[in-house]
């Protein structure tokens, strides 16, 4: 068995949206291949969209021990514990992200986000969550 066969056809079925399958084939290369760092990557984008926080937080930390200087893992990590309402927590992740990327868009501004706390509701409103910008 072939570890980067499963690999390309785990990118396949995420490119498809079939997450199921996609982390199924990361699975199967992360058995065949044990360092194979892009195949926990994208596991964990994939586990991130089935709501497998905890999963997706753990390849993510794979990652960045076998790949030191990955500034995605480290956003994905901070965006993981921005979800999961750890603010204190997130801030790492992101300013790590940014010291090894300074033109990481998505982390430079995410941080500024926690901070101001705009992606949290200030008063009960429908439709207004977490995940949606409420205002103040």
């Amino acid at each position: 068995e072939n570890a980067d066969a499963f690999f390309y056809r785990g990118r396949c079925k995420h490119n498809l949206e079939d997450l199921p399958g996609g982390i199924a084939d990361f699975t199967k290369t992360i058995e065949l291949a044990p360092d194979f760092a892009d195949a926990y990557f994208f596991r964990a984008v994939l586990l991130m969209g089935t709501f497998k926080l905890k999963e997706a937080q753990t390849d993510f930390k794979k990652v960045i021990e076998l790949v030191p200087d990955s500034p995605d893992s480290y956003f994905y990590l901070g965006l993981i514990n921005t979800i999961s309402m750890d603010f204190k927590g997130s801030l790492p992740y992101l300013n790590k992200a940014i010291e090894l990327n300074p033109e990481y868009g998505e982390a430079a501004l995410l941080p500024r986000r926690v901070y101001s706390n705009r992606y949290l509701p200030r008063r009960r409103r429908p439709g207004c969550d977490v995940f949606q910008y409420c205002g103040r």
